[in-house]
């Protein structure tokens, strides 16, 4: 017989065991209120033979849950055509191993911090869902790695709509719509506290990223960023409406802080991580970037929509001194390629936002503001 609440079903796995059978929810259609479900879902170890599924009982058969998953050291879970609508934070997981939600709808409502945030987990999956409404980002990800975010509608944050940061790694962004959001639409890297980054990736806040034909529309800053990564490629996405309120591309710094546990901090750093072991204060160490391709982009404003300031922000060199533990100078034009991009975006007087002297200077061998001009079509120069 059916159990009477999803708590209930999600108590018949075992806790704390390897699996060694599957295990299928299947949730007939309704809305299950908050208080039927488990506050926090954690401990379940399914394996590839052995996967946990929770899913609906077929197309066209509406599942909503009203109260959110909260993950911890769930491994082979499966999320399938269901609503996730709490009013709040929809989905977090911590130290999770192959994460799948298909054919989802997160929606954070007024209440929502991070519609989606993964912590210190691999091997995560996000496609043919819709995520949206956050107060600040739609798609967190720090300390993940290897994820694929594809065929998505991403929109709704009033930071930024997705980024991957804290030492993320082998990540893939593509075929999502991405719109409606402040800062920025997709970034690899950003700025993390060290305590909260996993070995060994715990230099550069992003690595073997690519961000690969998505659409991004009316977002505030820019469409597409860059903030202490390596090996990052940006290519063969659209945006329009884009940049009001600074500039359409960035390749900027990272910021690493360390948010309060000193003696975890210290201890990364002398074992070769990048960062700070002060706590407080405004005492942080930028993170570089290098080897950044962004090539064969579209990115068009209508006419009368144009950035604040400039079409790109790449960002001048910064030292690491003192308690600030990195490459000093940092750079964010090391290995740098803009190539095969076509930018509308204002008149003829709209500033580069590259200074071609300490960034993309002449003796750059991959970027200067000839070879920017020569290899991009930008507002038909």
């Amino acid at each position: 017989a059916p159990l009477r609440t999803l708590g209930a079903a999600w108590n018949r796995i075992p806790r704390d065991v390897t699996l060694t059978k599957p295990h299928t929810i299947v949730l007939l259609a309704g809305d299950y209120a908050a208080s039927t479900m488990p506050h926090y879902w954690e401990l379940r170890r399914g394996t590839a033979s052995a996967p946990i599924t929770i899913r609906s009982d077929g197309p066209g058969r509406p599942v909503t849950l009203r109260g959110d998953l909260n993950l911890f050291e769930v491994h082979h879970l499966r999320v399938q055509g269901l609503r996730i609508l709490p009013n709040g934070d929809a989905v977090h997981c911590e130290r999770c191993t192959f994460l799948t939600l298909d054919d989802v709808e997160l929606d954070g409502g007024t209440g929502a911090w991070e519609t989606l945030k993964v912590n210190q987990s691999s091997d995560v999956t996000v496609r043919n869902s819709t995520l949206r409404n956050a107060g600040d980002n739609v798609i967190d990800f720090v300390a993940v790695q290897r994820a694929t975010i594809a065929d998505n509608v991403i929109t709704g944050g009033g930071d930024w709509c997705a980024y991957v940061k804290g030492g993320s790694t082998a990540i893939t962004i593509e075929r999502n719509e991405v719109s409606r959001c402040g800062t920025g639409g997709i970034t690899a890297g950003q700025g993390t506290g060290l305590e909260w980054m996993v070995e060994p990736w715990v230099t550069y806040e992003a690595t073997d990223v690519v961000i690969r034909a998505n659409h991004v529309f009316d977002v505030e800053g820019a469409a597409f960023g860059v903030n202490g990564g390596r090996n990052i490629v940006i290519e063969d996405n659209r945006a329009e409406r884009v940049g009001r309120r600074s500039h359409l591309l960035e390749v900027t710094f990272g910021g690493r802080s360390c948010d309060g546990n000193s003696t975890r901090c210290a201890a990364l750093i002398g074992r070769g991580a990048w960062g700070t072991s002060t706590v407080g204060g405004d005492v942080y160490a930028h993170i570089p970037d290098r080897d950044v391709v962004i090539r064969n982009n579209v990115i068009v404003n209508p006419a009368g929509y144009r950035s604040q300031w400039q079409h790109f922000e790449i960002s001048e060199p910064r030292t690491n001194t003192g308690a600030r533990v990195g490459p000093s100078p940092a750079r964010t034009d090391d290995g740098l390629v803009i190539t095969g991009n076509r930018i509308v975006n204002g008149d003829a007087s709209m500033p580069l936002g590259i200074d071609g002297t300490t960034v993309c200077a002449s003796t750059n061998p991959t970027c200067t503001i000839a070879q920017i001009y020569r290899d991009n079509d930008i507002n038909g120069r």
